[in-house]
């Protein structure tokens, strides 16, 4: 049990470590890619995180709010983790 935790621990830090690879990915998030759809062509953002593309582009910070919050929910579990690792020791 202590050893699975612990492996969760390691994971969860790599996602804190990927959070501020996010802030990077603002910046180079506005490239475009375009959508195909019945026989029309729509500038698309496409996201460097997962590689969605998002129509309309102006929702992609939207997107990676989302991204954020995920990240800040699973960084407040690395920190229960921790606490609870702590005590244990």
């Amino acid at each position: 049990m202590v050893l699975l935790a612990y492996e969760l621990l390691l994971n969860l830090s790599k996602l804190v470590k990927q959070k501020e690879k996010l802030k990077m990915e603002l910046s180079t998030s506005t490239s475009a890619s375009a959508i195909n759809i019945e026989n029309n062509i729509f500038q698309a953002a496409l996201c460097n995180r997962c590689g969605t593309k998002i129509y309309p582009a102006n929702q992609i910070e939207a997107h990676l709010d989302r991204h954020q919050v995920k990240d800040m929910f699973l960084e407040g579990e690395l920190k229960k983790l921790q606490y609870s690792m702590g005590r244990m020791r």
